[in-house]
């Protein structure tokens, strides 16, 4: 009867009602006792709602539904491959998601899908070797910092040879709690370069000068 009654309600609503509906009808398939018919109404309402032009009501359906593991899967598939002001809970949570969901999500991700991924608890080594080969700076931030992921020293030389010029990249695999010596001297090397530049660009220093340092 619940279900029926929401399904009515989101026939006529406002986009705004629409998305506090649809969130109740998630929060009704993982939490109320059902029985199957009503469950499998509500599956079906929630999977048609995974059309709705209006981006809060499928943003709705994934806040709920991201980190339960008794979510319909094939929802969490699609929301994960949403918009990712919509996928980007749902790919940081969803203990649905395999490694080669998230991979293939990689492969269209912008970096706001990728930052989300990188911070994902637990990230496997094919996952992060597969941010740290592909992955904007952001996402090699967030990587650095997720201190469960299963970062190796392979991955986070490969983050140097493509972001290393980038400050902040540097400074965050400095503060992880374990660096490989290689990219420790890689760091500092790459550090050196950075000053060695900037005191050229500002005219603090000639470059023979420089190069005589």
């Amino acid at each position: 009867m619940i279900v029926k009654r929401l399904l009515a309600d989101l026939e006529t609503a406002t986009s705004a009602n629409r998305a506090r509906g649809a969130a109740t009808l998630a929060r009704v398939y993982l939490f109320e006792d059902l029985p199957d018919s009503e469950l499998m109404d509500a599956e079906t309402a929630l999977t048609a709602l995974l059309d709705d032009p209006v981006m809060a009501v499928r943003r709705a359906i994934a806040r709920v539904l991201a980190s339960s593991r008794n979510a319909p899967p094939h929802i969490i598939s699609a929301l994960s491959m949403d918009h990712s002001l919509v996928a980007g809970r749902v790919l940081t949570h969803s203990p649905l998601l395999t490694d080669d969901d998230l991979i293939e999500a990689l492969g269209v991700a912008d970096s706001y899908a990728q930052v989300a991924i990188a911070l994902r608890p637990g990230l496997s080594g094919k996952v992060v070797a597969m941010i740290a080969a592909t992955g904007g700076r952001e996402a090699m931030i967030a990587l650095a910092v997720n201190e469960t992921a299963r970062l190796g020293e392979a991955e986070m030389t490969s983050m140097l040879e493509r972001h290393g010029t980038d400050g902040e990249v540097r400074e965050a695999l400095l503060c992880r709690t374990e660096i490989p010596a290689p990219v420790r001297a890689m760091i500092a090397t790459q550090t050196a370069r950075a000053l060695e530049v900037f005191t050229i660009n500002t005219g603090w220093l000639s470059a023979q000068r420089s190069e005589r340092c």
